[in-house]
């Protein structure tokens, strides 16, 4: 999994990945927009399995993490043109889960609220 997924990453500045536990690991990226491109990239599978992530802030400790949740994006084809909002957007994505963001290139690269 390790050489896979760095392979897969490719960090310019290079990444350590740790067993933390049987199914836990830790991923340690030398560069800020290494980490950035993995997280926003997400979600990850591997082996059919989906690799849930959070960042790590200074003190916290890794094993005390709670990994419940993945964010992902969905598509809604042929919404009528007056349902083409943000607003519709976001209630669409709360009926699934928790809404998170909207795509700016949503209806054609045009932002209409």
């Amino acid at each position: 999994m390790k050489n896979t997924l760095a392979s897969i990453w490719l960090p310019v500045k290079g990444v350590c990945i740790k067993d933390l536990r049987p199914i836990l690991f830790l991923f340690q990226f030398f560069h800020e927009m290494d980490l950035e491109r993995v997280v926003k990239g997400g979600p990850w599978t591997f082996n059919q399995n989906l690799l849930l992530t959070s960042r790590l802030e200074i003190g916290m400790n890794p094993v005390h993490v709670p990994l419940y949740q993945a964010d992902f994006s969905i598509q809604v084809h042929d919404l009528p043109c007056g349902f083409r909002s943000e607003r519709v957007c976001k209630e669409v994505g709360n009926c699934v889960g928790s809404f998170v963001e909207v795509d700016a290139n949503n209806f054609g690269g045009i932002r209409r609220n």
